[in-house]
């Protein structure tokens, strides 16, 4: 599964900011918080628009999770790595938005943002799964995107998405066995399974 979606907007994990500027940024700091939203910025984007598939609500979403993070930071008292606090703040502001979309309306994917390391044929099959992808429920699609693409182990999305480990499991085994069901009705032939 994870070779057909390593060309979703795969980010590295961000080295972890320093305590100190860390505490100058929650003491109002604004360098020291425009270098944490510098550093953050592709993966919490990353994060959103993998789960909306849309350019313009995942913008809205990375501006809530940092809007948040802005407002949390005098909290933050290091419990978990600042960089899984960040990442929790961009799931959750994504998945807000989703829910408060859903009752809007179904939002349509807007194609994937170039990627200059993709061919044209990685580029297209990224383009289907997400396409795919917008089929899984938020419950499925989060933690499915979260493991296959983020490379992060169960505990760690336990974790971000205040969920047992045990459901997190069964969440990606159903969301693996929905998108391969849904990329094989694609992929179908017109007329076969009639």
């Amino acid at each position: 599964m994870t070779s057909n979606i390593e060309h979703l907007h795969r980010s590295p994990r961000v080295a972890e900011p320093q305590t100190a500027e860390i505490q100058r940024a929650a003491a109002g700091d604004t360098d020291a918080f425009r270098e944490i939203v510098r550093r953050y910025e592709r993966l919490v984007f990353s994060v959103a628009y993998t789960v909306l598939g849309d350019a313009c609500e995942a913008e809205d979403a990375a501006q809530e999770a940092f809007l948040r993070l802005y407002r949390g930071l005098s909290r933050y008292r290091g419990e978990a790595a600042f960089g899984t606090w960040v990442f929790r703040l961009a799931i959750t502001a994504a998945l807000d938005q989703r829910r408060w979309l859903s009752r809007r309306a179904l939002v349509p994917l807007d194609p994937l943002p170039a990627t200059p390391q993709a061919t044209p044929e990685q580029r297209a099959e990224a383009e289907e799964l997400l396409a795919a992808m917008a089929a899984l429920s938020a419950a499925l699609r989060a933690p499915l995107v979260l493991r296959e693409v983020y490379g992060y182990e169960y505990a760690e999305i336990a974790a971000l998405l205040g969920k047992p480990v045990g459901t997190v499991k069964a969440a990606v085994h159903r969301g693996r066995a929905t998108l391969v069901e849904e990329l094989g009705r694609r992929r179908a032939p017109e007329g076969e399974g009639d």
